[in-house]
């Protein structure tokens, strides 16, 4: 008994020795940026930029950011610790917003450090800046959050409430560096007091290519995810307009290959709400209508932006990803000639479950 007790003191002794050689960071003596931006550069170099929070008081958050450029990142980051008086901390880093420059030239070699860094989360989250995003971060939008915080929170509530597509670091490298399919990324455009989402930004493997605007984007969302969110405003004869709240929707591909060339169909769900109407008629007749107008819209809509990126030579919905998946011998080069004009047929079918009360 006593040989254990002696036993149990020992270990007590060497855990506390251990607790007492973990490397141990005060808050108030590292300097943690939450979003950084990259740019490009004079050359051939890359210009990073971060931005820091300190607190001013009780309520009041302040961003400073500084800025450095260097042909790696790497570099560009030693370069910003030789001026800060406290270590770079790059643990909490939420967002990397790439300027439309940058991002036209290809991200591979300006994502490599964060996809090989332990520090930084494969959640984080990526974006596009309409333009250059150290002028975005330069900005002031807010005295009540950190500056990287908002933009993040910006993104997460978009996606919550159906208009962006999910999106993250580890997203955009499974589709960039897997077969047959091309990554999206959310472009963000500053304004005078505000950040906007302006719609997504279309990649070809790691390059910037094309993009699509705010409305579009809700569109695309229906092709690629299941959602229970997201407004569509849907034009009526008469000049009338409903507006449908998605309850929810779900999505399902086919593939059938006739003579060795793929054919798809995409199959579109939607069971929706009348949230507001510039008629005040609710009668069967005028919901059936709304389902028609509604689901004649989506196949239009989707059918546009499938031609856009055949056109660009881009493959968002990860058709050719399916192809592989179904396709013994798949060869990546011969659907590269096929992609462009391949049928790809929507449907899509809405069913209006609520047209609200009219007090």
């Amino acid at each position: 008994m006593i040989k254990s007790f002696q036993l149990l003191i020992v270990l007590v002794i060497l855990l506390l020795v251990t607790i007492g050689c973990v490397k141990q960071t005060v808050i108030d003596q590292i300097t943690i940026p939450i979003v950084a931006g990259l740019d490009k550069g004079p050359g051939s170099t890359t210009r990073l930029t971060i931005s820091s929070p300190y607190f001013k008081g009780k309520d009041a958050i302040k961003n400073f950011e500084s800025t450095a450029f260097s042909r790696t990142t790497q570099n560009a980051r030693d370069s910003l610790q030789n001026e800060q008086e406290l270590p770079i901390m790059l643990g909490k880093l939420s967002v990397v917003l790439i300027g439309q420059e940058l991002a036209k030239n290809g991200l591979d070699l300006v994502l490599d450090p964060p996809l090989r860094d332990p520090r930084i989360s494969n959640r984080m989250y990526l974006a596009v800046v309409d333009g250059r995003a150290q002028q975005l971060l330069e900005k002031n939008y807010t005295n009540r959050m950190e500056k990287g915080r908002y933009i993040a929170q910006q993104i997460s509530s978009n996606i919550k409430e159906g208009h962006l597509p999910r999106t993250s670091l580890h997203l955009f490298e499974s589709a960039w560096l897997g077969q047959g399919h091309d990554p999206y990324l959310p472009l963000l455009k500053a304004e005078e007091a505000k950040i906007e989402i302006a719609g997504l930004a279309l990649f070809a493997d790691d390059k910037f290519v094309g993009s699509l605007n705010s409305e579009e984007m809700k569109f695309f969302r229906l092709l690629v995810e299941n959602t229970d969110n997201s407004t569509f405003e849907i034009p009526l004869n008469n000049d009338a307009y409903v507006s449908v709240q998605n309850n929810h929707s779900g999505y399902h591909y086919t593939v059938s290959n006739n003579s060795g060339i793929p054919e798809f169909k995409i199959r579109i769900r939607i069971n929706g709400t009348i949230t507001e109407s510039t008629t005040s008629t609710t009668t069967d007749l005028f919901k059936h209508n709304v389902e028609a107008a509604f689901s004649k819209m989506i196949v239009q809509t989707s059918e546009k932006l499938i031609q856009k990126f055949q056109q660009l030579g881009i493959d968002p919905l990860g058709l050719g990803e399916l192809s592989r998946s179904r396709t013994r011998h798949w060869d990546e080069s011969k659907w590269r000639e096929q992609y462009p004009t391949v049928k790809v047929n929507v449907d899509a079918k809405v069913k209006i479950t609520e047209t609200g009360s009219i007090k």
